[in-house]
C-alpha cells in the first residue's frame, strides 16, 4: 500500500478578490516577529521604543518597491511586451533578496537621522 501526501497549495488566505499567498504570509510574519523582537532589545539598549517603529515605518515600503525592481530586473523579458505590467504587483512577483537591499539602504541612510552608529541599529 503507498500512500501519497497532497503538496500543500501556494493559497494561505483568500478573502474575496484579495490572496494572501505563503510567501507573503511568512516574511509578513517574519517582519513582525523581528519588530517585536528588535523593539524589546532597543528598550534594554536605551534606545526610545518607538525607534523601530519609525524605522519599519519607512523600510517597509523600501523594502516592498526594491523587492518588485529585483524581480522586474532579474525577470524583464515577462514586462518587454507589456511594460505597464510591472506595477501589477498584486499579479505576484517579489524578490527577497532586492528587499533585504532595500532595507539595508534605507536603514545606512535613516541612522544619520536617529543620530546613531549603524551597528548599533543592528540588533
Amino acid at each position: 500500500m503507498e500512500e501519497t501526501i497532497e503538496p500543500l497549495s501556494r493559497v494561505f488566505l483568500q478573502l474575496g478578490p484579495f490572496t494572501i499567498y505563503w510567501y507573503g504570509a511568512l516574511i509578513g510574519l517574519g517582519v513582525a516577529i523581528g519588530y517585536v523582537i528588535a523593539t524589546r532589545e532597543a528598550v534594554k539598549r536605551g534606545f526610545p521604543k518607538d525607534t523601530y517603529a519609525d524605522l519599519l515605518l519607512f523600510a517597509l515600503p523600501i523594502a516592498i518597491l526594491s523587492a518588485r525592481l529585483y524581480y522586474v530586473i532579474f525577470r524583464w523579458e515577462q514586462f518587454a511586451d507589456d511594460p505597464i505590467r510591472v506595477f501589477y504587483i498584486w499579479e505576484g512577483g517579489l524578490a527577497i533578496h532586492g528587499g533585504v537591499i532595500g532595507e539595508c539602504s534605507q536603514r545606512i541612510s535613516s541612522v544619520k537621522n536617529v543620530d546613531t552608529h549603524f551597528g548599533k541599529l543592528l540588533i
